[in-house]
């Protein structure tokens, strides 16, 4: 980040004093190199599969005032399971970090039987870089000694195919969870976050004719997470085969959200934060679109923003200050030439 004129900007420089650290520019920049390297077992043997590795990386991080150089050894493992004839699929992941961010993990396993499916996962991270140690044009912004952030997670999902229906919730544990405040100062929570998530996705078809639907219900316990309450996705779509040979869909995705306080994205600090000013209002996001394909060849074509030309004036976001892009094309085209 660099601004060679602060002075010109008092409006956004007023909101947030702390980030002028000099009134004749600001600048911020991280460079960072990595050099990794990576040894690996493996081995499959009748529905089994595990493996077992060590990874180590050496990390050079360069700011103005302070080089820093960071070793890290992770050990890593994994084993999973498959039984075609009783539907069951077990996968079991684990990491664990020694020198740099030693003590961090990853717990992970997952569980299919038939149609519910069962995930978990608990991980210990230390503080990112930015969180830690922050300079602005030669001055320490800030330095912390944030404790790590343990976090635990548990998801279910029922698919009912028959009935084209996957339901699904979700619960996670957040403790010493680190965040930006509304002065885009990094700040460590003392009690621990919830969050709860159920999601509902159901296909209907008639015929040619598909409608997808996707509804999240989300909850987090404090203030410090900011979510819309509800959030759904739906996509009306015609999908066929012309002339024998086309496979066609075209069709209309909308997005809905009830309002909230989105989190506004600092260019200065490059991360995003808490803000109370604005508040994103409910809003129908529409897009046209049209895919093709004949035998290896793939095109798409997008038109985004269908919501503001019907309603001109109002935009769609999903961050503070930052709405989407005005309405526009995108398109592309994917050709295997040989298989």
């Amino acid at each position: 980040y660099f601004d060679p004129q602060p002075s010109a900007h008092t409006a956004f420089y007023g909101r947030f004093p702390q980030l002028l650290a000099d009134e004749r520019g600001i600048r911020y920049f991280i460079r960072h190199r990595h050099l990794e390297n990576n040894l690996q077992l493996a081995t499959t043997l009748k529905g089994k599969a595990a493996t077992l590795g060590l990874t180590h990386s050496l990390n050079h991080i360069g700011q103005e005032v302070s080089d820093t150089s960071i070793q890290l050894l992770m050990l890593h493992g994994s084993l999973s399971y498959v039984s075609g004839s009783a539907g069951l699929r077990m996968k079991a992941e684990a990491r664990l970090h020694t020198l740099g961010n030693a003590g961090d993990y990853l717990l992970r396993g997952e569980l299919k039987l038939g149609s519910l499916r069962l995930e978990f996962i608990n991980q210990l991270n230390a503080p990112t870089l930015v969180q830690h140690r922050f300079y602005l044009s030669q001055h320490n912004s800030w330095t912390n000694t944030f404790r790590k952030t343990l976090e635990t997670g548990i998801k279910a999902q029922l698919a009912l195919e028959k009935l084209r229906l996957h339901i699904s919730g979700a619960y996670y544990l957040l403790n010493n969870y680190i965040y930006f405040d509304t002065t885009a100062q990094p700040k460590q929570t003392s009690i621990p976050l919830n969050i709860l998530q159920i999601s509902i996705r159901q296909q209907l078809r008639l015929g040619h004719f598909h409608l997808d639907n996707t509804l999240v219900l989300q909850q987090a316990s404090e203030a410090v997470i900011r979510l819309p309450e509800l959030f759904s996705k739906h996509s009306a779509y015609y999908e066929g085969k012309w002339f024998k040979v086309l496979q066609i869909r075209l069709g209309l995705d909308f997005r809905f959200n009830t309002p909230w306080n989105a989190d506004y994205y600092n260019p200065v600090i490059g991360q995003y934060h808490l803000q109370d000013q604005v508040r994103i209002p409910f809003f129908p996001a529409a897009d046209a679109f049209a895919a093709m394909k004949v035998g290896s060849f793939r095109a798409y074509l997008k038109f985004e923003g269908l919501g503001s030309m019907l309603l001109p004036g109002q935009y769609y976001y999903q961050s503070a200050y930052y709405a989407f892009p005005f309405p526009g094309m995108r398109f592309g085209v994917h050709w295997r030439l040989s298989e």
